[in-house]
Formats: C-alpha cells, structure tokens, sequence
C-alpha cells in the first residue's frame, strides 16, 4: 500500500499548467515542535505536492499561499544527477 495523508500550509499558490496531463503543483509546509536542550524548537519540512486533472484547476482556483491544507495521495521518488 502506498498512501501519504498530509496537512499543512501551502507555501505559495498552485501553479497550473494546462495540456495533455492538467496538473497543478506548490508545496507545503509542516510544523512539528521539539524539545531541545530545555528549549522548545520548531522544525518545519517541506513537501512538494502535485494535483492532476480537474482537482488541479479547482485548487489553483480556491487555495491560495498560506491556506491550511489536508491532502492524501501517493509517494513517488525520483532521483537525478
């Protein structure tokens, strides 16, 4: 099984790109504290998030950078040199 549920806030707005394959793509943020030598410490991660078809216009159209997000999906890697 391969299933990711994420919530967080959006980074910057949704970029759309119309084509063949529609798909809109940010990414988003989220918060986690620690507890670090006493002192309470807060580490963000990022996570880069991509919405195919007629979900991607309609979250270009309704979420904009900063908007609280919940999402759930696929994990896909990729590597590069």
């Amino acid at each position: 099984m391969n299933k990711i549920i994420l919530c967080g806030y959006l980074g910057k707005d949704f970029e759309l790109v119309i084509g063949k394959n529609t798909y809109a793509k940010t990414s988003i943020a989220i918060s986690e504290s620690r507890e670090k030598d006493g002192q309470n410490e807060v580490h963000t991660n990022w996570f880069p998030i991509i919405i195919f078809g007629r979900r991607a216009e309609v979250a270009h159209k309704y979420f904009k950078k900063g908007d609280k997000f919940l999402g759930s999906g696929k994990i896909h890697t990729s590597s590069f040199t």
